[in-house]
């Protein structure tokens, strides 16, 4: 047992469950926990924020019966004994006051949840969110500071969509967005229209946790504000414009660390540097770079350098293919599967647990360190806008590239831009996913010198899985895929534009197919036809097939005589059965519009 420092004036304390050999025993699978765009959610311009605690947030739920008995603290120091007494006078232990007249063990059982347990924090985490639920409470009675209406699907594509709003939210009777409780471990966070209702849903929550016997730190809670302080690592404001940051404390630590690694390239002896240190500093810039959605390209330097010392790796750290020799695809059923020979495997990963105390840095953790310092030169905390700040249709840019030729459009709700024409002898060395990002990005920054980035919203569309996925991470394996992704996060951070981005699967025979070839006759540059067409966000996938889904779904879930197979209906769910799964006891269905998969995944997480 010891304890670990838990902010300026506290402790933690730690049982090792390391020590005891239990962890060896147990499983706990991976979970997810909210961020910041999770409130995001239930927030508009205007809208307050507070903050409530879960106290003993461990302690508070009930270990396991099986590890009862395996489960114990030494008590040794801390039993009462005849010394102990008023007046020192001895005195037979049946004599002693209240439950040491029967505790003759110097080992007492602790059966509730301890910190160094590796399922603590997934049980504990788990029983916080099923005492969330009773909260919510009744949604249509008027008293109920959760209460609500109907859910709004605020989707990409729709005629009405404003772009101020969330995706999917759920609506009070008086048209607000109605109030929510966020969990992040043990820390909550409420919110609301006003302060009033903020104070309501504080107060709510935290009535049903103290009814659980769940404990509420009420001397941690703060007052309803439109510029409350850090959750979950990041800090939203919401009086002048949605912006997120970090605090000011966090600001200066990470200023230190980013001079801190720029002294320890250019101080380092013999060309090395201590990994341990770099991988201290690499996982709290991580943390960061949740607030800061154009961090993440910065970081590869850092990941490259950590891992310089593996096998494949060039000299500036990135990885090298391996040859189709080393490897055998084959097909069953229809499946690709990969035979990698085992000679090979063995030989590449001989020694992955035997990392050396220093690395050398790689290039281009250099180059990386310097962009950071500019990045982080202020002496207060950049902002990162959320949403966009008018209500309007928002910029949406599609693209496609194929052979020698490329082409772009990009749309608002009153004109069409587009442009196409041939790669010069130099792309055409290049391979198709560098051709798919680069024409995308560099119509942003064309968009960036007409001045239309500020403060927008831009939807990005492409059908290239490589160039999403590298958008999404920050980073790729390749070099030059990475640049163009740091070019597409540089033009982000100088143009304050709102987190919302969008990348989407067109069908075969969409949108900007013919821009390419310069053919305006086919795709969405074809009279009378909406880009929207052929980017459904708004419509699920029974609704782009005309019903064909749910008939294909019904038809081997009930037999010839209409029984359900397992005996019970599926149910088919609404947008507003999303907010309700802790209601329902049978087998359902999400046939969800593809623009709001996002929300649905957090729901499912939950």
């Amino acid at each position: 047992m010891f304890y670990v420092p838990k902010g300026d004036s506290d402790v933690c304390m730690v049982y090792n469950g390391v020590a005891l050999g239990i962890n060896e025993c147990l499983f706990a699978p991976h979970f997810g926990l909210p961020v910041i765009l999770y409130v995001l959610q239930s927030l508009r311009l205007g809208y307050y924020q507070a903050d409530m605690d879960i106290g003993e947030m461990f302690p508070n739920f009930i270990l396991g019966e099986q590890l009862h008995p395996y489960s114990g603290v030494d008590v040794t120091h801390i039993r009462t004994t005849p010394e102990d007494m008023p007046h020192h006078q001895p005195a037979p232990l049946d004599e002693f006051p209240g439950r040491e007249a029967t505790c003759t063990r110097w080992w007492e059982r602790w059966t509730q949840n301890w910190m160094g347990l590796r399922d603590s924090p997934y049980r504990s985490i788990q029983m916080a969110v099923i005492a969330k639920l009773p909260s919510y409470g009744n949604k249509d009675l008027p008293s109920n500071p959760f209460q609500w209406e109907c859910v709004v699907l605020n989707l990409l594509g729709q005629a009405d969509y404003d772009s101020t709003y969330p995706w999917v939210y759920k609506r009070q009777k008086d048209g607000h967005i109605a109030s929510d409780i966020f969990l992040y471990v043990d820390n909550g966070r409420p919110t609301g229209f006003c302060e009033e209702q903020c104070w309501s849903a504080s107060q709510r929550f935290c009535s049903v946790c103290s009814h659980l016997g769940v404990q509420d730190a009420s001397r941690k809670h703060t007052t309803p504000s439109q510029m409350p302080g850090p959750w979950a690592g990041s800090i939203i404001h919401t009086r002048d414009a949605l912006v997120a940051l970090v605090s000011q404390k966090k600001w200066d630590k990470t200023k230190d660390m980013i001079q801190e690694l720029s002294n320890l390239i250019a101080e380092r002896e013999d060309g090395r540097i201590p990994v341990k240190r770099l991988e201290q500093i690499w996982r709290f810039l991580i943390y960061v770079s949740r607030t800061y959605n154009w961090m993440p390209p910065y970081l590869k330097g850092l990941h490259l350098t950590i891992d310089s010392w593996r096998e494949g790796c060039t000299k500036r750290g990135w990885k090298v293919k391996c040859l189709k020799s080393q490897f055998t695809i084959w097909e069953w059923e229809g499946e690709q599967w990969v035979y990698v020979n085992p000679v090979v495997f063995s030989e590449a990963t001989a020694g992955v647990s035997k990392a050396p105390d220093f690395v050398t840095p790689v290039d281009q953790l250099s180059e990386d360190v310097k962009a950071l310092e500019i990045l982080f030169a202020g002496d207060v905390p950049s902002v990162s806008l959320l949403r966009a700040t008018r209500s309007y249709l928002a910029l949406y840019l599609t693209g496609d590239a194929s052979g020698k030729e490329f082409g772009s459009a990009v749309w608002d709700a009153a004109h069409i831009h587009w442009e196409s024409g041939n790669y010069n002898q130099t792309y055409q060395q290049e391979s198709s996913n560098y051709w798919e990002a680069d024409n995308l990005v560099s119509q942003l920054e064309y968009l960036e010198k007409e001045g239309r980035l500020t403060e927008e919203e831009v939807m990005v569309f492409t059908d290239n899985s490589t160039f999403k996925g590298c958008y999404y991470k920050g980073h790729s394996q390749s070099e030059k895929l990475s640049d163009i992704i740091l070019r597409t996060a540089t033009t982000t951070y100088r143009n304050l534009t709102p987190r919302y981005s969008y990348c989407w699967y067109p069908n075969e025979g969409s949108r900007d197919r013919g821009l390419s070839r310069g053919d305006l006759l086919e795709g969405m540059m074809k009279s009378g036809t909406t880009p929207w067409s052929f980017l459904p966000l708004s419509q699920s996938a029974d609704d782009q097939t005309a019903g064909a889904v749910l008939r294909w779904i019904q038809s081997w879930w009930t037999n010839e005589d209409g029984a359900a197979w397992c005996g019970v209906p599926l149910k088919i769910l609404a947008p507003e059965d999303w907010f309700l799964l802790h209601e329902m006891n049978q087998p359902h269905l999400w046939v969800p519009p593809s623009g709001s998969h996002v929300h649905c995944v957090r729901v499912v997480q939950r």
